[in-house]
């Protein structure tokens, strides 16, 4: 369902959206038109190591139509010492070929991985079949979501959060690591396409020290404000971002499932802005 309070959205933006380029429900004409409904002033789509949708979806053409600024995303898994870390890339060089190819392989790793899940599952007793890997396979930036969705088609669960619990999170029966790149390298990618990185979501971190290894290799800012954030996260975050002169950016994190808000934990079109205005140093990298 789709929930929103469109008085806390006036004139703000989104900047943590998935869409079905990823692991979202909504397509992005669907979610623009709520948006748009919303008042909502700025989105950005931030799918799972693709930026599919902005090649489909024109982030100029879509300004246009919607009245709306669209700031070009990902969302880029990344490992670090037994960390899944996520990162950010705003103002992205979509249409740089090389970025495109980095993504292409992170897409690859995720095929790789689906496959071995679905493998484990028919060997646990739930049958998923033929056009069942074959729909998969279609999806360019596959994802564990996507898998579970087909056993909750099937009849073998009724919730998301139970096919994870029970199989596909660290340490269940079906989980299986996937290949990623660090963080530092994809801090570099998005920085040499000419992108803002910033870290996503760090209150779901169980080692906050890498905030600083991060800022080391020229992250950029923190996703502040998240769902998972509770004021004392979104308090001790916004006092660290300002202590390192970072930016503080939120977003809602929205896939369409459950009780997802578009909108929620938006932040002031100054934050959009500001990426917009931010002008990166191409020879900025990692220094790893």
């Amino acid at each position: 369902m789709l929930l929103f309070e469109s008085k806390v959205c006036k004139m703000k933006a989104d900047l943590h959206i998935h869409t079905v380029f990823s692991d979202g429900l909504y397509t992005i004409p669907e979610i623009c038109d709520l948006a748009a409904e919303m008042g909502l002033a700025g989105l950005a789509f931030t799918d799972h190591d693709s930026i599919d949708s902005l090649i489909y979806y024109n982030p100029q053409e879509l300004e246009k139509r919607y009245g709306m600024n669209f700031l070009p995303g990902v969302e880029i898994g990344t490992h670090w010492k037994g960390q899944d870390i996520h990162i950010l890339g705003y103002n992205i060089g979509y249409n740089i070929g090389w970025f495109r190819d980095f993504l292409s392989s992170a897409q690859e790793e995720r095929q790789k991985r689906s496959e071995k899940i679905v493998h484990l599952l028919n060997q646990q007793g739930y049958e998923l079949n033929d056009d069942d890997v074959e729909n998969l396979a279609k999806i360019p930036s596959v994802g564990r979501p996507h898998i579970a969705e087909i056993l909750i088609e099937k009849g073998y669960f009724s919730r998301m959060d139970q096919v994870f619990d029970i199989l596909l999170n660290p340490g269940k029966p079906c989980y299986v690591p996937r290949k990623t790149f660090t963080p530092f390298e994809a801090i570099e990618a998005i920085l040499n396409s000419g992108g803002i990185p910033v870290l996503a979501h760090p209150g779901l971190l169980k080692d906050l020290s890498i905030m600083d290894d991060l800022i080391k290799h020229n992250l950029k800012g923190i996703e502040v404000y998240h769902p998972v954030h509770p004021k004392k996260t979104v308090y001790s975050l916004l006092k660290y971002t300002v202590s390192k002169d970072l930016l503080a950016t939120g977003g809602s994190d929205f896939h369409g499932h459950g009780n997802d808000e578009l909108g929620k934990c938006a932040v002031a079109m100054d934050v959009v802005h500001k990426i917009k205005n931010t002008k990166i140093n191409l020879r900025e990298s990692c220094k790893t």
